[in-house]
């Protein structure tokens, strides 16, 4: 997962209006509700979406795709209602989200393809924003550190105890000895 984490920071350094990466597969966090609903491929407000690198003409009606909306920084993911060549050649996909009335007003262009929808993994994208907030990274960051404090304190007090115990049981046995010993100097040589 850092290694990961570490990619996906490194690549939207390098490149900041594409979404990072790895393989070919791009997860995403779904922000609107336009493809709730109980039909399959339905995704949710808060949901990680999952997309990976398709060829346009791989694409059918009936695929959910994730686009950018013109020249904006805006990612939708849609699903494709009909796939049209223009008068130049070009593919032309017409998009709608499940629950909006009308279709998308702007035809979805091969360049603006980021992917084909995978799998989603509900309520992770939630987490993934709230990791993000002042509160979210406290906790994130602080609680490991603050259990791992925790553990060497325990740890450093369970050292000492045993210290503590093999210094008092060591005074102890060297008390003996001396007791010992001197009582052995005190005896009558044998003559």
């Amino acid at each position: 997962m850092l290694t990961s984490n570490l990619i996906f920071i490194f690549k939207g350094l390098l490149n900041p209006n594409l979404p990072p990466s790895i393989l070919g597969i791009t997860p995403m966090i779904v922000v609107s509700g336009s493809m709730s609903g109980q039909e399959e491929g339905h995704i949710e407000v808060g949901d990680m979406v999952f997309v990976r690198k398709v060829n346009a003409k791989e694409l059918e009606v009936g695929d959910v795709i994730a686009f950018y909306r013109d020249d904006s920084l805006k990612i939708i993911t849609h699903r494709i209602t009909s796939i049209e060549t223009n008068n130049i050649g070009r593919l032309e996909f017409k998009t709608k989200g499940d629950v909006n009335n009308v279709v998308d007003p702007d035809p979805v262009y091969e360049e603006q393809l980021i992917g084909i929808y995978l799998f989603r993994i509900p309520k992770l994208g939630s987490l993934a924003l709230f990791l993000q907030e002042p509160l979210g990274m406290t906790i994130f960051i602080g609680a490991p550190i603050l259990t791992f404090l925790l553990y060497d304190i325990i740890l450093r007090r369970c050292h000492l105890q045993v210290v503590s115990d093999n210094t008092a049981r060591l005074e102890t046995e060297v008390a003996i000895l001396q007791q010992q010993s001197e009582k052995h100097i005190l005896l009558p040589k044998d003559s």
